[in-house]
């Protein structure tokens, strides 16, 4: 009945319904093997109402029960991408990949978590939008640096100039105008 409520679209019925099932199931002490598929829909129940902790949890007890299932490591990966977590995610679709290298689904969400973690830091950040400015203020500054030491600072011999271009903190080079 939770099935058919979840393509139903009343997920909140569905919940309710697939938790009743595994509370019982729980209470005759039926083995949670047999409930794998009801879990999975469970979590992907929590998946779709946004409830990203309660999935993951469901998701996780899925595979901690032996349900090894690309499908199932590609769902976990979707989550942890909606909670802003790439890197995490790009190692969950490393193991749906592992399983079933062929898996054109895990591949493709592992190229877009990928892609994500480019433009993010490890912890989901917006690296670029949060740093870009003050990356541009760093390089306006060693520029003006630069351009600052190559203008001769001592006249040497027959009207050459000689000066010092300090490339980094570890170097610097002699720089003249002829030889």
């Amino acid at each position: 009945m939770g099935v058919v409520f979840y393509h139903q679209e009343r997920l909140e019925d569905a919940v309710l319904i697939l938790r009743k099932a595994l509370e019982i199931a729980e209470e005759i002490d039926s083995d949670p093997q047999a409930w794998i598929a009801t879990r999975s829909n469970l979590g992907h129940a929590y998946r779709r109402l946004h409830q990203w902790d309660a999935a993951l949890a469901e998701f996780d007890e899925v595979l901690r029960q032996g349900g090894k299932d690309p499908a199932i490591f590609c769902a976990k990966g979707l989550v942890l991408m909606e909670q802003r977590k790439p890197f995490e995610a790009v190692l969950v679709f490393h193991e749906a990949l592992a399983i079933s290298p062929q898996d054109a689904i895990a591949t493709e969400l592992l190229n877009k978590a990928l892609e994500e973690t480019a433009i993010c830091g490890i912890n989901g950040s917006r690296i670029f939008d949060e740093e870009e400015d003050e990356i541009e203020r760093e390089i306006s500054l060693r520029k003006d640096e630069v351009l600052a030491n190559l203008a001769p600072s001592k006249l040497k011999g027959k009207g050459k100039s000689r000066s010092r271009v300090v490339v980094n903190e570890i170097g610097a080079m002699d720089v003249s105008d002829g030889d």
